[in-house]
């Protein structure tokens, strides 16, 4: 079993033993240093499957690293054409096409339809509407902005007409 898995599995039987639903008393911010970079914050966000959306990935050289398990697709999006064109050559020349991939974004929406983005890691100097990013994440799902004196940790509620239970068809 990889390392990640043990970690995922011990996480998720300390949060199934201590009464937390998924993603319930998860702190709200986290105390990063202003120095931690995106994939430590996405790490520490203890997430390692889905869709990781990159907001203002420049270069892709940041966006490349939050690949960070064969489970995860990631997307960068910038609004400039040359940075996009950047990153592509990156993702290229590590063998990452497909699986890490960058689009030029006008930056009005986020192009996601509503509940479809695990973590969202917007970098400083990019700017999405609080509205916009909970439209676009699943429900537990994560968006991480970076900030002058840090990361800010917001994570999107279950809404109330969705149940939330731990085994298979309530049953033990």
């Amino acid at each position: 079993m990889k390392k990640t898995h043990v970690i995922f599995a011990l996480v998720l039987l300390i949060g199934s033993t201590s009464g937390w639903g998924w993603g319930q008393g998860l702190p709200q911010t986290l105390e990063e240093s202003a120095g931690a970079s995106a994939l430590e914050v996405l790490e520490a966000s203890g997430v390692n499957s889905g869709l990781v959306v990159h907001v203002g990935c420049g270069d892709g050289l940041t966006t490349a690293t939050l690949a960070i398990s064969d489970n995860c697709v990631v997307q960068g999006l910038d609004l400039s054409p040359i940075n996009v064109a950047a990153a592509r050559d990156r993702f290229a020349a590590q063998g990452l096409n497909g699986r890490v991939t960058a689009q030029e974004w006008t930056g009005a929406t986020l192009p996601y339809n509503d509940n479809l983005v695990n973590v969202l890691v917007i970098e400083k100097g990019s700017s999405v509407a609080r509205d916009e990013m909970l439209r676009v994440l699943t429900p537990y799902g994560t968006a991480f902005i970076q900030e002058t004196d840090g990361w800010a940790r917001v994570v999107k509620p279950r809404p109330p007409e969705i149940d939330d239970w731990t085994h298979c068809l309530y049953d033990a």
